[in-house]
Formats: structure tokens, C-alpha cells, sequence
């Protein structure tokens, strides 16, 4: 069930409430039998602020019920600056609290973690002439998830039991993707293009670390680094 309107000043408020019945999974055990899924509710709103203007806002809330028990809450918030045609502004950042994580570890043993995932966004464009354009973008996302609970699929059963840690490893873990890109595009002449590009990108998977440190180890020591300068020409008419 959904509802959206638009106001008389273009501000437009997008709700959404699923509910979802319950049902089987024999993916996500990624080949270790088929396992239920209880019954989930799903709810959002969004509101934006008129597109049109050189400053709009959005704002999103979601709320979803997990695969065991516990719920995810997720908080959306961004920004658009575009003063002049040529000139633009946007900064997002997401926020997600999750309470019953579910993932597969070992053979019928699934762990459920207490998680929480940041996703900051800026992305910067500028366009000096008709043929050049300036870009700069940085995403990062970073997830910390804590164990909390353990579950195992016994043989010929649909349903998760649980059970005592088996074993005696942390299945905490946190992990960290950025993404950097730099690029300058000069359009030379038609169907040829001047190309100066610099990325940098890291992913990677640690034990369970806070944040700060976890965007400070991809920044100083990235899984790549990268300068490029592309020159397209086409010869001929």
C-alpha cells in the first residue's frame, strides 16, 4: 500500500507499508537446507522539498521487521545546493540500526548479529564551459555488526533453533568500502574527449572495530590509488 502527494509549493511526501507474508529460504543458507521466515511488516516516508529550487531538503525513515525476531531502522537525510545551471551540491548520509542481522556462517549454524551501517555521499559538479565538466564524488560505507544470538537448521526441520556458541571465534566483524573519484572531462571536438581521472577505492573486512578508525585505515592504506589520463580522438570526417 502506497500514498504520495505533492503540495502547492512541489513539496511531495512518499509513504509505503508492505506486509509480507511468511515464507521459506533456501538461498541464504547458500546450499544448507531451507529455512522459514516469520511473517514482516515493512513501513517508509519520505518527504523532499521542491527540486526546482536552488535548496531542497529530503528526509526518509524506514522500518522493517527482521528474518528471526528484532527489527531494522534505517534514517535518510540529504541535501541539494544548485545555485547556477552550471554548479551543483549534493551531500547524503543514511543511517541504519539493525537488531537481528541474520547470516550464515557454518554448514546448518547462522549467527545474528547487532548491527549498524553509515553511508555518507557527496558529490560536487561543475561545468566551466559548454565542453569541460569537474567532478568530484566520495561514498563510504561502513558496517560494525556485534554477535548477539546463534542458530542452527536441524536435519529435515524448516525451523531455526537456537543454540549455545558453538565454538569459541568472535564472528564479529566490521567492514569498510570508499570510494574517491576526481574526474576532469575536456570535449575537444565532437566524439573526442580529454580524460584526467584520479580514484581511489578500498574494501576490505576486519575484526569488529568503531568507525573513526575503520574510515582512517581505508583512507591511509587503500586497495587502490590511481591516476589516469585518457586522450580520445576521432580522425577523419
Amino acid at each position: 500500500m502506497s500514498f504520495e502527494a505533492t503540495f502547492n509549493n512541489l513539496d511531495n511526501v512518499d509513504m509505503f507499508y508492505g506486509l509480507f507474508p511468511s515464507r521459506y529460504d533456501d538461498q541464504n543458507s547458500f546450499g544448507n537446507g531451507t529455512y522459514a521466515i516469520r511473517q514482516r511488516n515493512r513501513f517508509n516516508i519520505e518527504y523532499t522539498t521542491n527540486e526546482a529550487n536552488p535548496f531542497s531538503v529530503n528526509a526518509r525513515f524506514q522500518y522493517e521487521d527482521e528474518v528471526v525476531d528484532g527489527a531494522q531502522i534505517e534514517y535518510q537525510a540529504g541535501l541539494r545546493w544548485q545555485p547556477v545551471s552550471s554548479l551543483s551540491l549534493e551531500m547524503r548520509a543514511s543511517y541504519q540500526d539493525r537488531e537481528g542481522w541474520l547470516l550464515h556462517q557454518d554448514d546448518q549454524d547462522f549467527t545474528q548479529f547487532v548491527g549498524e551501517r553509515w553511508r555518507p555521499e557527496v558529490i560536487f559538479r561543475y561545468f566551466p564551459s559548454a565542453y569541460q565538466q569537474f567532478q568530484f564524488s566520495l561514498q563510504w560505507i561502513g558496517i560494525n555488526a556485534e554477535e548477539d544470538r546463534y542458530y542452527r537448521l536441524p536435519e529435515g526441520s524448516y525451523d531455526l533453533v537456537e543454540v549455545p556458541k558453538p565454538g569459541t571465534e568472535d564472528d564479529s566483524f566490521s567492514i569498510s568500502n570508499l570510494n574517491l573519484q576526481v574526474r576532469y572531462r575536456w570535449q575537444i571536438a565532437p566524439l573526442s574527449d580529454l580524460f584526467v581521472v584520479y580514484l581511489r577505492g578500498d574494501r576490505r573486512r576486519v575484526e569488529s572495530t568503531d568507525f573513526g578508525d575503520l574510515f582512517e585505515q581505508s583512507w591511509n592504506d587503500p586497495l587502490g590509488d590511481t591516476f589516469i589520463v585518457k586522450l580520445r580522438y576521432r580522425l577523419g570526417s
